[in-house]
């Protein structure tokens, strides 16, 4: 899922996906992420790589989380 949707943005938003991607593996909590547990959804997370692009995921151990999407706002209703 989550490279179906990184292949529907635009050039722009896949540099900021993939520097944001680089970022999350350097320091988890840089504040332009905006890293968090999503509201509702145990397990889940959430991060920024833009104000528009939100990315989900879940952590399968310590060292390794798992991509689940990366999409708008209307990622809210479907991590």
């Amino acid at each position: 899922m989550f490279k179906r949707g990184y292949k529907k943005k635009s050039p722009e938003d896949q540099a900021s996906v993939l520097e944001a991607l680089r970022q999350m593996v350097r320091d988890l909590e840089y504040p332009s992420l905006r890293a968090k547990p999503m509201t509702g959804k145990p397990g889940i997370w959430e991060a920024h790589a833009t104000q528009a692009v939100v990315m989900t995921f879940n952590f399968v151990d310590q060292n390794t989380i798992r991509l689940r999407a990366c999409c708008n706002h209307d990622i809210y209703r479907r991590p």
